[in-house]
């Protein structure tokens, strides 16, 4: 049996742990003892009466009434897999605080079940469960939010499989993901055009990833604007000083502003730069040049 489990005094004092009977509150401590380390169990009778001796002597069905309590009030809940009976516990994370779980041979919740566990019970199984290998963690997720989504919220909003959740809360819809504002060609067709009009063509692979990653940023256009304003200033540049597409892109230079053209000099300027030529030229050609080599006088005998 796994060891360390917590009866926080906030859960001891809900309203779904007061509600119970003294026979279905030692039943529903029994569950959270007998569970592995994601809170799944067998639905069983006879896992609780084995090895608690108190239970063992209460007949069957008053315990499996106790136990169908406990899921009535939502502290487990009930879900089958492969025809069989298991029972988990839709908030274990967030008070058992489990940081090394153990292997567990038990299944995985479905959807249907994960759309009424708490997020970090969710991040549990995605992070440690052996069979989250069966389908990707980003496939687990966005199963567990189709499903959140139909049970808890009744505003239609865009399908869940095209879009992905991000750090700020937001969903990113496909179109964003192809497009960056929404607007404009897809990835493979702006790259092409971009890669085409950037004088430095180097690394076609990172310079892809780079500009998947600048369409979330700016569209299209900003970006191909601002590459042909700044082509002046970068085609004058020695190849070796011209930046690698990537870097151009990651740094989002096409945000950069272009450098303006010198100003022509005025009527002084130029009469003292021509003084100035003058000056210089003087005195290189006043200054005496170097005469003939002096020649070697050979001593008579």
């Amino acid at each position: 049996m796994p060891e360390d489990r917590m009866f926080h005094p906030r859960l001891m004092g809900s309203k779904k742990v007061t509600s119970l009977t003294a026979l279905e509150q030692v039943v529903w401590r029994d569950l959270i003892l007998i569970a592995d380390d994601f809170g799944v169990l067998i639905d069983r009778v006879a896992v609780l009466q084995g090895p608690d001796k108190f239970l063992a002597g209460i007949p069957a069905d008053e315990v499996g009434r106790a136990m169908r309590n406990v899921v009535k009030v939502g502290l487990f809940l009930a879900f089958e897999h492969q025809e069989e009976g298991f029972l988990c516990d839709p908030t274990w994370q967030t008070f058992q605080k489990i940081k090394y779980p153990r292997r567990t041979f038990l299944p995985l919740p479905g959807p249907a079940v994960l759309a009424r566990c708490d997020e970090p019970t969710v991040k549990h199984y995605a992070a440690f469960h052996p069979l989250r290998s069966e389908v990707t963690v980003s496939e687990f997720f966005r199963k567990f939010l189709k499903s959140r989504q139909k049970t808890r919220d009744p505003q239609p909003t865009l399908p869940l499989s095209n879009t992905r959740l991000m750090a700020n809360g937001k969903r990113l819809t496909a179109d964003e993901e192809e497009g960056g504002l929404g607007e404009g060609p897809s990835l493979e067709d702006g790259f092409r055009e971009f890669y085409q009009e950037y004088p430095r063509k180097e690394a076609p692979d990172r310079a892809r990833k780079a500009y998947a990653s600048a369409r979330r940023r700016a569209s299209h256009e900003a970006i191909l604007a601002g590459l042909r304003a700044q082509l002046p200033t970068l085609q004058a540049c020695e190849r070796r000083f011209q930046p690698h597409p990537a870097t151009w892109l990651n740094d989002g230079r096409w945000a950069n502003e272009v450098a303006q053209p010198e100003r022509p000099m005025g009527a002084m300027t130029r009469a003292n730069v021509s003084t100035l030529q003058q000056f210089i030229e003087r005195e290189q050609g006043g200054r005496p040049g170097p005469g003939p080599e002096p020649q070697a006088h050979r001593l008579g005998r």
